[in-house]
């Protein structure tokens, strides 16, 4: 234990020594430099680096998330009950490929109702055909026939109403006559000179008289009034003879012939409906392209109306994936579109990529950046290299590189002073030793440096310089 104790002692005594050996040395080679006039033996003493050429890369990073550019909804092209889905998530399609099949049974419905509707439009053709043929000779001689028959029972009434006044007139004569002789017989049978038999008798001849005339009379009124109904049969038959005869003057004939006509347009319409939905009909969606299929929201079994999403397909290649990144507005007037990008992440491994923005959205809104939002612009990124192994919902570091500098004089950042009216400038340690300051113009930043225009390639300039250094004041390099 004491010889491994004394071992470690020994071995620190020489590093000690060692150390020393070093600083002597150091501080020889500085005298000997001063000796010689090369270093200031007094002065502010300061760090100092030699500019030199350097070519910056200023990059924005964010993280981004893969997500699909294009996906493919297959919609229900028909209203049916589906029979069977032969596809599911994940299998691998291709364009063509069966994907839901549907059952039958709706597709023979709508053929049985176009055979309906065909017999609907035939019976309304035969109605209107014969709304629109000419009069047959039978109807033409009835309609004539009619016409006459109304005329000859107006004749007859005619005689008959003459005869009925003919006997009006006599009653009314014999009835004058009657109510004459009753009138005699009075004063005769106040006088005593006929018995009151003759009296009654010429009496009832008066009132049987009064009753034939009103019964006449009644008769008569019954007469005219079936003459007024012969003549407006008379006139029916007329117009009716008419309308045979001339069936385009008819305008009730005219109103049923336009009446059909619409039911023959209605007809033909429900025909058109019936066959373009036979002719759209689909009893099987097939797919409309190759890719994966990435959802299923319908199962056999159900009815699908027309235009129901049933499945998602998509392309998930490389190509179809975009990148999207979210940069806060200050950063966002470097950004532009087919800049350069570095891609890695930890499903790429140690692998570093490249890719291109290939689109910038005009508009800038509140985005989830870190733990906070933001206000940025949404930025779309395509990868160069379709063999990288991306998938939708990875999420990825990206550097977009927003401009390249190369080949440029730089210094280190700690060299340059800034005043409150904006002007930048250095201090050059000249090779008397002395300081100089030197108005600079900045450009392009990356890591500890930065391109300054004013300082030429191989100068030493003095970083972070104290209060003490002043333009012609001696320095002297810390090395």
């Amino acid at each position: 234990m004491m010889k491994k104790a004394l071992k470690i002692g020994i071995g620190v005594v020489f590093v000690i020594v060692l150390v020393l050996f070093a600083l002597i040395g150091l501080r020889t080679a500085r005298r000997r430099n001063e000796a010689a006039g090369n270093v200031p033996r007094a002065g502010v003493l300061v760090d100092a680096e030699a500019s030199h050429r350097e070519t910056i890369v200023t990059k924005v990073s964010a993280k981004g998330t893969v997500s699909l550019v294009e996906q493919t909804v297959v919609y229900a092209q028909s209203s049916a009950k589906i029979d069977e889905i032969t596809v599911k998530v994940g299998d691998i399609v291709t364009v063509g490929q069966d994907l839901v099949r549907y059952d039958t049974a709706a597709l023979e419905n709508l053929e049985e109702s176009m055979k309906d509707a065909k017999l609907s439009y035939q019976i309304a053709e035969i109605n209107l055909r014969n709304l629109e043929l000419p009069a047959s000779e039978t109807e033409r001689l009835q309609a004539e026939q009619s016409v006459k028959s109304s005329e000859k029972a107006i004749s007859d009434l005619a005689a008959q109403l003459e005869q009925t006044d003919i006997s009006l007139d006599q009653v009314n004569r014999n009835l004058v006559k009657t109510i004459e002789t009753h009138a005699k017989n009075e004063q005769l049978f106040a006088q005593g000179a006929i018995s009151q038999n003759d009296y009654d008798a010429s009496a009832d001849a008066v009132t049987k008289l009064e009753e034939q005339r009103r019964t006449t009379e009644s008769q008569r009124a019954t007469q005219v009034q079936a003459i007024a109904n012969a003549e407006s049969s008379l006139s029916l038959s007329r117009k009716q003879y008419s309308a045979v005869v001339n069936k385009s003057g008819d305008p009730k004939l005219q109103n049923q012939i336009d009446l059909q006509l619409i039911q023959l347009e209605q007809a033909q319409r429900q025909i058109d409906k019936l066959q373009k939905q036979i002719d759209e009909y689909v009893s099987i969606e097939h797919s409309p392209g190759d890719g994966v299929v990435l959802s299923v929201t319908a199962t056999a079994g159900e009815m699908a109306s027309q235009g129901r999403a049933l499945l998602t397909i998509a392309d998930t290649s490389t190509a179809n994936l975009v990148i999207t990144v979210y940069i806060p507005e200050g950063d966002a007037h470097a950004i532009e579109e087919g800049a350069a990008v570095e891609i890695t992440g930890g499903a790429l491994g140690a692998a570093e990529y490249t890719g291109t923005i290939f689109k910038i959205y005009p508009l800038a809104e509140m985005k989830p950046i870190g733990t906070s939002q933001e206000t940025a612009i949404t930025v779309e990124i395509a990868a160069d290299d379709m063999s990288i192994p991306l998938r939708a919902g990875y999420t990825v570091e990206t550097n977009i590189i927003t401009h390249v500098a190369a080949d440029v004089v730089v210094v280190p950042l700690m060299s340059v002073i800034t005043e409150s009216n904006g002007q930048s400038y250095v201090y050059i340690m000249k090779p008397d030793y002395t300081a100089e300051r030197r108005n600079v113009v900045l450009k392009t930043y990356a890591n500890l440096y930065v391109e300054a225009e004013g300082v030429a390639e191989g100068e030493t300039v003095i970083v972070n310089p104290s209060a003490a250094v002043q333009p012609g004041v001696t320095v002297r390099p810390s090395y």
